[in-house]
């Protein structure tokens, strides 16, 4: 391809190889102008291509900035400039560019998509599976209650299975966003990350509220020591701090949400976790301490799966640029 009617695009050895010496100027670090990058872009009829068969973020619908940013850095040298790449000392890893941040969110979006359907596809077998064992033992809620007859628990049966159905509903949303391409269009690029962290903190939110001792309190029992099967459920209530950990370590390796939003959604999981037992009612001396154990195993475990995405999205950065 031609780039205007000057010479033809020099070859790149690879996708990260400073290009030739008396081509467009020597590189230099800094913002990319984005008058030359313009002049670039109006002169080329090849918008799509790039070194090595590296594919610019140009899809429909991203707008002209976000295709302004995926030329710009996959042909630095047209314009003479490379983006900065941020410091260790910068909490948030963001480009001081929006232009390559832009481009930066743009090349991961088709990632990003095809993650979260697979993604919302695992947790919907998930949770499929445990609305088929609550309604094969309704009374017992699939074990997590005891029967003692009258009825008691229907009220909190009733109220766990509208929380899955709900934790359903959000993550059928989620797949529907990652399988139509008009929906990420109308969202655009940050958008489209913002939606998709504010339906991971859903999921948080409904996995909390339908733990059994949780829900038995939104029912209105006084006592609901008296109707928990404790066979099944834990009963210094680890069992919700794991599956708390495990749905954000998921998140943090599958979908590749930048660092800056998934801080939000540790944050909101360590909070609703911490908030969780003002729902408990009174729970004595045994329970708090309980809590409060699985409260730092939660709160190290997040703080750990929180350094080791940003070590990654830090080193993904730099090859980036």
């Amino acid at each position: 391809s031609r780039l205007g009617s000057g010479g033809a695009r020099p070859a790149y050895s690879s996708s990260l190889t400073r290009p030739p010496a008396g081509w467009g100027g020597a590189p230099r670090r800094g913002p990319a102008p984005r008058a030359a990058v313009a002049r670039m872009v109006a002169a080329s009829e090849d918008a799509r291509s790039s070194a090595d068969g590296f594919d610019a973020p140009a899809a429909p619908g991203l707008g002209s900035d976000a295709v302004l940013a995926g030329k710009a850095l996959c042909w630095p040298a047209a314009c003479g400039a490379w983006p900065r790449v941020p410091q260790v000392r910068q909490i948030f890893l963001c480009f001081p560019d929006r232009v390559a941040e832009m481009a930066f969110v743009a090349c991961r979006r088709d990632k990003l998509v095809s993650s979260l359907r697979i993604g919302t596809s695992l947790a919907l077998v998930v949770v499929t599976l445990h609305l088929a064992l609550i309604f094969s033992s309704w009374s017992t809620c699939g074990g997590a209650f005891i029967d003692g007859g009258g009825r008691r628990q229907q009220a909190a049966v009733e109220l766990r299975v509208a929380f899955l159905i709900s934790l359903s509903a959000v993550l059928i949303g989620c797949k529907g966003l990652a399988v139509s391409r008009r929906l990420q269009d109308a969202c655009g690029l940050f958008g489209l990350e913002v939606l998709v962290t504010m339906m991971t903190q859903a999921v948080v939110f409904f996995v909390v509220l339908q733990h059994p001792p949780i829900v038995l309190s939104l029912a209105g029992h006084d006592d609901p020591e008296s109707i928990i099967d404790w066979r099944w459920v834990a009963r210094n209530e680890s069992d919700l701090p794991m599956l708390l950990i495990v749905w954000t370590a998921a998140t943090h390796a599958l979908v590749p949400l930048r660092w800056l939003m998934l801080f939000w959604l540790e944050a909101s999981t360590m909070l609703m976790y911490v908030l969780s037992p003002t729902l408990h009612g009174p729970g004595g001396a045994v329970r708090n301490l309980a809590i409060m154990s699985n409260s730092l195993i939660l709160f190290f475990g997040l703080i750990a799966v929180g350094i080791g995405k940003r070590g990654a999205e830090a080193l993904e950065r730099q090859a980036f640029t």
